[in-house]
């Protein structure tokens, strides 16, 4: 079977791994020059990791990441609202576990020594036939495939060809990621705050860094300044806790990476040979941190499918078996985005009055509910 690859990240490279292991040897194209940049800290559920158990990922994920038991919701000034405890989950479905990206996209690569992975290379045309897949890419050449996966991510060129541009949506909101390295001590379990469409969140791995998200509600081109460090040292500058000795460590722009959040959504995930898997199909504000297991699991059942069945059978089953649990974490990505993002006074103390009183283990089970399926 002559499958293509496109995009070489958590989806294309865990995709690539499975097919290998059942004969299948993939073409890969990445449209970056090179790894340089592999974004910052990724939460993994072991559900998730455990799709790679048969490579000995688990071991090496733990040894590279942080457990984390603890999730704490804070207030402007940085107060604890609420403190949800994932033992029960832990204990029954394995630990969840917060790593660089990069280390987890460097271990991904190994699974696919055998793979070579053509840079800089991205699609610009797409012919299918009943048989085949005619690709023509940036380069000028042109190849035939029996299947084109596209794994390109949450700005799909493969979901842009074939099924359309009306599928990605501006979720509100506009996000900072920065990796600082603290001049005081490190918070131990990832917090964050909610205050009134504004977000602030602490996620620690085991690097020596920490990594930090600033992210506002607004339109989605109201957002016009170069310099983003003074843009979040004002619109930040009334929060408490550790914020103000984040803010105050925001020397060099370079370090500090700005993006809208945006929402993917598809009733079809495959058309013809064509079809897409991880943020390509269906991507999510990152609230639940499951984006990296949705990923994963994809890639294992999308490949199960092909090696067993004919191509149209094995696309039908894999979005099948995939999609309603897919729908109902993006469900639940967008109930906690909108409790995040209360603005007005009476419903922040609203919602902070209700998490004060209701019990953990209640709002834990919704993620239990997500692990489950």
């Amino acid at each position: 079977m002559r499958v293509l690859i496109v995009g070489a990240g958590i989806a294309g490279l865990s995709f690539s791994a499975h097919l290998q292991k059942f004969g299948i040897r993939p073409k890969i194209i990445e449209k970056a020059k090179s790894f340089e940049h592999i974004g910052y800290v990724l939460g993994l559920w072991s559900k998730g990791f455990d799709t790679l158990a048969e490579f000995g990922v688990r071991e090496k994920v733990e040894k590279l990441g942080y457990e984390s038991s603890v999730f704490n919701i804070r207030n402007k000034e940085g107060k604890i609202t609420k403190k949800l405890h994932f033992d029960h989950l832990i204990k029954k479905y394995g630990p969840v576990i917060l790593l660089h990206r990069a280390d987890f996209h460097e271990l991904l690569q190994s699974l696919n020594k055998n793979v070579p992975i053509a840079f800089g290379i991205s699609v610009e045309a797409i012919k299918q036939s009943e048989s085949t897949v005619l690709v023509t890419f940036s380069n000028g050449e042109k190849e035939e495939f029996d299947v084109v996966v596209g794994a390109d991510g949450i700005h799909s060129i493969v979901r842009n060809l074939v099924f359309g541009t009306s599928f990605l949506h501006y979720a509100g909101i506009h996000g900072w990621t920065y990796m600082v390295s603290p001049r005081f001590s490190f918070p131990k379990n990832a917090s964050e705050i909610w205050a009134g469409g504004r977000f602030f969140g602490v996620y620690p791995d085991q690097s020596d860094k920490l990594c930090t998200i600033f992210a506002k509600k607004m339109d989605a081109h109201a957002y016009r300044y170069n310099n983003h460090a003074d843009y979040l040292k004002k619109e930040f500058s009334d929060f408490g806790w550790i914020v103000p000795d984040v803010l105050s460590t925001m020397t060099d722009e370079s370090t500090i990476y700005h993006s809208t959040w945006d929402e993917v959504t598809l009733d079809d995930w495959y058309k013809g040979r064509v079809v897409l898997t991880g943020d390509a199909a269906h991507s999510s504000v990152p609230a639940t941190g499951m984006g990296g297991c949705m990923a994963l699991e994809d890639a294992r059942v999308l490949a199960e499918e092909l090696a067993a069945n004919e191509t149209a059978i094995a696309l039908k089953n894999y979005a099948e078996k995939r999609k309603d649990h897919v729908d109902m974490v993006q469900k639940q990505s967008e109930f906690i985005d909108f409790l995040i993002n209360i603005e007005s006074s009476f419903g922040m103390k609203l919602r902070d009055f209700l998490l004060r009183f209701i019990p953990s283990a209640l709002i834990v089970r919704d993620f239990e509910y997500l692990l489950s399926g």
